[in-house]
């Protein structure tokens, strides 16, 4: 009788309790999680953003693989021709246009590339950005708040110890060429669209100039990870072409220079 009472007791302490399980679960989950991401964010690439700072413009950029920050401000007053040919604005004025014309904090980073001929399409105005979840939290971990800032852009002709910040590694290392085809019918599109890409790493050994009407930006190549950072840039459409005769070959035409 106390062995059955006894064997029944020890049955319902090793009985399966199914919550422990969800428990273990969810925790090896979180694990796996905080792994993949810690894995993402170590192996991010040099990146950088324009962030809004009391209507100002901060340039930051970012380099994980050493963990440095370097910041470039430019002031609120500053006068800027606006992307998209809306005018010439205010710098803090084109923060307030950007949420209004629905482009958010994109009209002020192409007004940037547009005005100092500076790289970049990443950023941030508030709690809306378009950072990738990887780029946010290295971003927070680096915690830019307690960097000063290193230069101070008050001149639309950017210094080369400002513009050497803007070189992308991997293109840097390899020179890659590019061929411009200009089909904006405007003078002048050419050479701000190579000054940009010569910052970043690209040569521009030929190119052409015509007419189209209705195309816009186009990026062909045969290396992926460069039609990535030029349709990124200059918002193309993006094509792979393995067979392409050189690295790579930017389309522009007028409706490009309309927005650019």
């Amino acid at each position: 009788m106390r062995r059955s009472r006894y064997l029944k007791h020890k049955s319902k302490n090793t009985k399966f309790k199914p919550y422990k399980l969800v428990v273990v679960s969810i925790f090896i989950f979180l694990i796996v999680i905080f792994c993949f991401i810690s894995y993402k964010v170590s192996s991010l690439e040099k990146f950088s953003y324009v962030n809004n700072k009391d209507g100002n413009a901060e340039i930051i950029v970012v380099d994980p693989q050493k963990d440095k920050i370097v910041k470039i401000l430019i002031d609120k007053d500053f006068q800027l021709e606006s992307s998209r040919s809306l005018g010439e604005y205010r710098l803090s004025s084109l923060w307030v246009l950007g949420q209004k014309e629905k482009y958010k904090g994109k009209l002020v980073s192409e007004s940037i590339v547009k005005n100092f001929g500076i790289p970049i399409y990443l950023w941030k105005d508030g709690d809306l950005t378009n950072l990738n979840l990887y780029q946010r939290v290295k971003v927070l971990l680096l915690n830019t708040r307690n960097y000063n800032d290193d230069y101070l852009l008050n001149s639309k002709t950017p210094k080369d110890s400002i513009l050497i910040n803007f070189v992308h590694p991997y293109v840097a290392l390899n020179l890659p060429k590019m061929r411009i085809e200009d089909l904006t019918g405007k003078k002048g599109v050419t050479e701000t669209v190579s000054k940009i890409l010569e910052t970043v790493g690209f040569k521009t050994v030929d190119y052409s100039r015509g007419y189209d009407d209705k195309l816009d930006c186009e990026v062909v190549g045969k290396n992926k990870k460069y039609n990535d950072i030029v349709s990124k840039i200059f918002d193309c459409t993006n094509i792979l072409d393995l067979n392409l005769y050189i690295d790579l070959k930017i389309r522009i035409g007028k409706s490009f220079s309309d927005r650019f």
